[in-house]
């Protein structure tokens, strides 16, 4: 991952591309929803909530990384 890395755009992008809403995020990391909405608009995070995020998606964290590009 680069500095370049924007976990918000990434979230959004696989989202959309999964089709899944910020409430089945919310489940599946344990957190509410307000919080993914925090997500989605940050440029950066913890590693290990964007390693969950990119596990959550099925992704490594290459893809949801260029997601966010």
């Amino acid at each position: 991952m680069t500095s370049r890395f924007n976990v918000g755009r990434s979230l959004r992008a696989a989202q959309e591309i999964r089709e899944m809403p910020n409430s089945i995020v919310a489940t599946e990391m344990g957190v509410g929803n307000q919080q993914i909405s925090i997500w989605r608009h940050k440029a950066d995070n913890k590693f290990s909530t964007v390693k969950k995020l990119a596990d959550l998606f099925d992704m490594t964290l290459d893809e949801f990384d260029r997601l966010g590009r």
